[in-house]
């Protein structure tokens, strides 16, 4: 007898299993697939997410790689650069009105090097964007408005804050959204 075949009175391992079932009561058998249910249909939940979920999610991620505790190492420092990098598009545009120390265009690379240099030379950084409103989004780009907060202590111990709105545009890069222009729009205060 062939080896993949089974011997008469021996069954796969998922009949055994259904056959288990079978013998429970109907109770634990409607429990059961209950719970399957249930589960299918959070599984189900969890992977639909929509594409303004996936776009906010996108901002809490630059948010949190972007922020420094006092406690962080420089290796954790470098090994957050190249999941910097990820979120750009290829090409990056800062348009940062009167203020034009930042504004121009980068590549994905030299971005993830500016950010390295200003983490490098910071004790603490904290950046948030809150109040996000969607103005456009289709299956390729998005624009965001956004309050930013963003907050820095250097290691020489001079404390920066700033709070701004800030038009944001993100494309859909192999199905990923990646951030591709941020406009600064007006300073708020700071509270």
């Amino acid at each position: 007898m062939d080896s993949g075949e089974s011997k008469p009175g021996e069954f796969p391992i998922f009949a055994k299993i259904f056959l288990h079932f079978l013998k429970k009561s109907k109770k634990n058998i409607v429990l059961t697939l209950l719970a399957i249910a249930m589960l299918s249909l959070l599984l189900f939940w969890l992977l639909s997410q929509s594409e303004e979920d996936k776009i906010r999610s996108k901002f809490d991620e630059l948010s949190h790689i972007s922020s420094k505790t006092e406690d962080a190492s420089t290796l954790s420092d470098a090994m957050l650069l190249d999941d910097f990098r990820q979120l750009f598009a290829s090409t990056v545009a800062l348009k940062t009105g009167s203020r034009g120390r930042l504004a121009g265009k980068y590549s994905s690379q030299e971005l993830m090097q500016l950010y390295g240099r200003i983490r490098i030379n910071a004790k603490r950084i904290i950046l948030r964007f809150e109040n996000l409103a969607f103005v456009s989004i289709n299956d390729e780009s998005a624009t965001v408005m956004a309050k930013v907060y963003a907050e820095g202590i250097a290691k020489k111990g001079k404390m920066r804050k700033e709070s701004f709105r800030a038009e944001v545009r993100l494309n859909k890069l192999e199905g990923d959204w990646v951030f591709e222009q941020f406009v600064y729009l007006e300073t708020l205060e700071v509270k």
